[in-house]
């Protein structure tokens, strides 16, 4: 299940390439922090869907986060994805949405200093309703 959702999230968002951050939550327990809590982040995305051709709101739930990173940068926009390591690292599902590039093309791999990084155990997504203008403005036609 985990990977057929994987693999639909890569194959309409790729790897959010363009995408923007809109919104982050996380919730470090969903009972207090009692022994056995279960941290949950919710990310909201805009991003271009790519079997649709059309610009689309997602948001992600992470569910049983094991490691959550995000802090802002003073060196780049942290709101702008360039592109996002999607995947799985010891049978955890990980989401790097500032990787590195590792041959300089299509290959990512999980950034150890990414400023904003999900590990989680399970995975949800669902399409959200357009509120307001599109936020992504494709580049023009030259």
């Amino acid at each position: 299940m985990i990977k057929t959702i994987l693999e639909e999230i890569k194959s309409n968002y790729k790897n959010f390439h363009d995408g923007l951050v809109l919104e982050v939550n996380y919730h470090p327990s969903n009972n207090g922090f009692k022994q056995g809590s279960i941290a949950i982040a919710t990310v909201l995305l805009q991003a271009k869907n790519h079997q649709t051709d059309k610009i689309e709101r997602v948001k992600i739930i992470f569910e049983e986060v094991v490691k959550f990173n995000f802090f802002e940068s003073p060196q780049f926009c942290s709101s702008v994805i360039f592109e996002a390591f999607i995947g799985t690292i010891e049978n955890l599902i990980v989401f790097d949405f500032f990787a590195l590039q590792v041959d300089g093309r299509d290959k990512l791999a999980e950034d150890p200093k990414s400023s904003f990084v999900i590990h989680c155990k399970k995975i949800k997504f669902e399409k959200q309703p357009s509120e307001g203008p599109t936020l992504f403005l494709p580049p023009s036609e030259v």
